[in-house]
């Protein structure tokens, strides 16, 4: 018989497989595109390229999220080209050197369902942009050096001031604390050594260690004061009365801590010196002031490897963003530290426990490692606290290197050349989304004349967008190892009827001993106004306002003085001796009462009337 032949099967494609087909590439697609569209967006911060906005992406929310202002992007001109110094930064991200860093690595989440939520997750939990600086905080007062993240000012709230005089209240005793291997000692209060005042929340007073009386004490206003003794010390503002036991730390503190600004019993502080003993050595840390239970620690002196600096310190006030929970902490061995708090407050207890801990160090043509003056003609760290604006922090550095950095992904924008040692930190002037200024000036050290120790200080206006100088301002002063001359202080801008100066204290000017409060015209740097002291001063200026916005000015120099003056004028009201030490440190003021610590182991409580 003959076997028939079977017939082949034709494949027929049913028309839904095409439009699988067509969608997943289309899919596939989509996403490529929003991962270039997310590099784009990242990089665009440094590039000058505009943002991708939150909304750009559909969402199933049904109601669309208003559009956000733009934000200004910093970018480099000309001369603030980080490549003309140098410059080169290394980022570390959890322990692991990397030569860049996408803010996906902040996210507290691991688990990212879909696109969308990582897009979101990107802007919201990991996009750094802080807020204007009297929204910085939620607590009345002074929660770090300045205030807020503008470095804008040291005073809270207004004062009511007819009498034009200064008036000792109280003062307490403050103790000393031997250096390492030395018969000298830190005493009291140094620089920059602002005092934090800070009025709690009724039932956060409840939980906190303070005493009874102080804890029924409705409206409580709290000084909160790291010193050179190695304690932090407890004052109730008006009277000057202990509201608790002091924390007995053990390392000096000389610059100005930090209270957390969301309202959490936090306080953020770094020592000012190394020790060879192990409990002593320099790092930064965090404390509750529920119970003064150490929450963490950091940057231990040389126990980071990552730190290109030998000299380990901490005087710059952190700042803490309240909206993705990060902390930010600069040190004098050179490392910017960033960490995401993962901060919890319930009402009772308080708790950190850091994550996704980004170091960013940095060097150029002109850093050293070293930290002695003569051996090293320049060298790098950070000793003035930084100024920030939306995602962009501002740095002064000790071998003059001013830096911008994008605190989304760590890199540096712009340098601008502050020429010498930069210890005092920029005060921000927002002017507008597009448009901002800082105001700093510099240390003299290495760039004074060896044989007669003199040179100029000078004090610049920079664009904070561009790293571009728009005005300088200098005098020729005298500078002696060890006590600097120049700038050490931080600058006051003034507001109300004093809009339009900036003031600025420059030390040792005309000669060793003396100093000068200078006010220059913020547009034209011509001054408008000087007041000579006969002792030169490290403490910046602080400036308060009637409730009318009439501006008085306080001025405390190096033998134990503090001055009020008229604002518009410079015209010296008051002259109030306090100590026959020197205010090194700088003042904190809240409404009518002023708060200032002496190297003569005393701080003081003063009413302005």
């Amino acid at each position: 018989m003959e076997r028939k032949r079977k017939k082949r099967r034709k494949l027929v494609i049913h028309p839904k497989f095409y439009a699988v087909l067509a969608l997943g590439l289309l899919l596939i697609a989509a996403v490529v595109l929003l991962i270039i569209l997310l590099i784009s967006a990242l990089n665009g911060n440094c590039s000058g390229e505009s943002e991708v906005e939150a909304t750009a992406i559909p969402t199933a929310t049904p109601t669309p999220e208003p559009t956000p202002t733009p934000a200004p992007t910093p970018h480099a001109v000309g001369a603030s080209e980080p490549s003309n110094y140098g410059y080169i930064g290394v980022i570390e991200v959890d322990g692991t050197e990397t030569s860049t860093f996408l803010p996906l690595q902040r996210l507290s989440s691991t688990s990212v369902t879909n696109l969308s939520t990582l897009w979101k997750g990107m802007l919201s939990e990991t996009r750094i942009s802080f807020p204007e600086g009297e929204n910085y905080t939620e607590l009345a007062g002074i929660t770090t050096f300045r205030g807020d993240n503008y470095r804008s000012g040291g005073a809270y709230g207004t004062a009511s001031i007819t009498e034009q005089t200064l008036t000792e209240v109280w003062s307490n005793p403050l103790g000393s604390l031997p250096r390492n291997n030395s018969d000298r000692e830190w005493t009291g209060s140094g620089w920059t050594g602002q005092p934090l005042i800070v009025q709690w929340p009724d039932e956060v007073r409840q939980i906190m260690n303070l005493y009874d009386w102080a804890k029924q004490t409705e409206g409580l206003v709290e000084v909160i004061f790291p010193t050179m003794d190695g304690k932090v010390h407890f004052y109730e503002l008006s009277s000057g009365r202990e509201t608790r036991d002091a924390l007995d730390i053990g390392m000096p503190f000389k610059g100005t801590g930090s209270i957390d600004p969301r309202g959490y019993p936090i306080l953020y502080l770094g020592s000012g010196d190394q020790y060879d003993d192990e409990s002593r050595k320099a790092r930064a840390m965090i404390y509750s002031l529920v119970d003064f239970t150490k929450l963490y620690e950091f940057g231990v002196q040389g126990t980071d490897s990552f730190a290109k600096r030998v000299f380990y310190a901490y005087d710059s006030a952190p700042l803490i963003d309240a909206e993705t929970d990060t902390l930010i902490y600069p040190g004098e061995n050179g490392v910017l530290y960033t960490m995401k708090l993962n901060s919890s407050f319930d009402g009772t207890t308080v708790s950190v426990n850091p994550t996704n801990i980004v170091k960013l160090r940095y060097d150029g043509t002109r850093s050293s490692t070293g930290i002695t003056e003569g051996t090293d003609l320049y060298w790098l760290g950070y000793e003035g606290s930084a100024a920030a604006w939306n995602g962009f922090l501002y740095l002064s550095s000790n071998d003059g290197l001013f830096q911008c950095i994008n605190l989304t992904t760590m890199e540096t924008v712009w340098i601008a050349d502050t020429l010498d040692d930069t210890n005092g930190s920029p005060v921000l002037d927002v002017i507008s989304d597009s448009e901002a200024y800082l105001y700093v000036g510099t240390s003299l050290h290495f760039t004074k004349d060896t044989s007669t120790g003199r040179g100029v200080a000078p004090f610049f206006k920079i664009n904070a967008l561009t790293g571009e100088i728009v005005q300088q301002y200098g005098l020729t002063v005298y500078t002696e190892a060890g006590v600097s001359g120049g700038i050490q202080a931080t600058a006051a801008l003034g507001r109300n009827d004093m809009e339009g100066l900036v003031l600025i204290t420059i030390a040792r000017y005309p000669d060793h001993s003396q100093g000068v409060l200078v006010a220059l015209d913020k547009e034209s740097f011509e001054v408008r106004w000087t007041f000579s002291m006969d002792y030169y001063s490290w403490s910046s200026p602080v400036i308060v306002y009637t409730p009318e916005g009439k501006g008085y000015v306080l001025q405390a120099d190096s033998a134990g003085s503090l001055f009020l003056l008229d604002g518009v004028s410079g015209t010296l009201l008051n002259t109030l001796k306090l100590d026959n030490s020197n205010f090194e440190a700088s003042p904190a003021v809240f409404n009518n009462i002023l708060v200032i610590g002496s190297r003569g182991q005393k701080v003081f409580g003063v009413r302005i009337s």
